[in-house]
């Protein structure tokens, strides 16, 4: 009996050690950084949800972060990207950001059509929304392309951070590999 609880003290510290929590029904979707090289192990599982934190647009030290994240949630044709800002951790013991608004399926797939290097095109813009019964909430991404692609989420003209380099171009693969699953059945 011994030997078996150190058998599932070892399973459960390892699978702790990998970064894997085995999830129950009900539970809370895991979450993933995009900025962890090992995300990519979580990318076809649609019960993970992938964010990706935005750095300042002028940062006082390089990679000073914003306070704002992108979300990567579902898969398929489902894949949809939401924005928060203000992570925080709550007097409950859970995390909760700002809810800012989410890209519908749509936009989404517009996003992450999107080609980086096309250094003759216009910035695409692409509309967040609160609520599914509104248009948009005056919070739009918008993402250049070119010799220094970025994209920068802005409200009524106040940039609450920006994505560049190599964490762009992982969150938009994210968008487009998480498009790409087929839903199971």
């Amino acid at each position: 009996m011994k030997n078996r609880r150190s058998l599932s003290t070892t399973a459960v510290l390892s699978t702790a050690a990998a970064g894997i929590s085995p999830r129950r029904e009900g539970d809370r979707p895991f979450s993933a950084d995009i900025a962890d090289p090992c995300y990519a192990r979580r990318l076809a599982d649609s019960n993970t949800d992938l964010f990706v934190r935005m750095e300042e647009l002028d940062p006082a030290d390089p990679g000073e972060l914003s306070g704002a994240e992108l979300r990567v949630h579902e898969s398929g044709q489902d894949t949809q990207v939401t924005a928060g800002i203000g992570d925080t951790l709550q007097p409950y013991g859970y995390r909760s950001s700002h809810f800012l608004g989410w890209l519908p399926s749509a936009e989404t797939c517009a996003l992450a059509s999107a080609d980086l290097t096309a250094a003759d095109r216009e910035p695409i813009f692409v509309a967040f929304r609160e609520r599914p019964d509104t248009a948009d909430n005056r919070i739009w991404l918008k993402l250049s392309t070119g010799e220094n692609p970025a994209a920068a989420l802005d409200i009524a003209g106040h940039c609450l951070g920006v994505l560049r380099g190599d964490l762009l171009v992982r969150f938009l693969d994210c968008i487009r590999k998480r498009s790409a699953l087929k839903i199971a059945a």
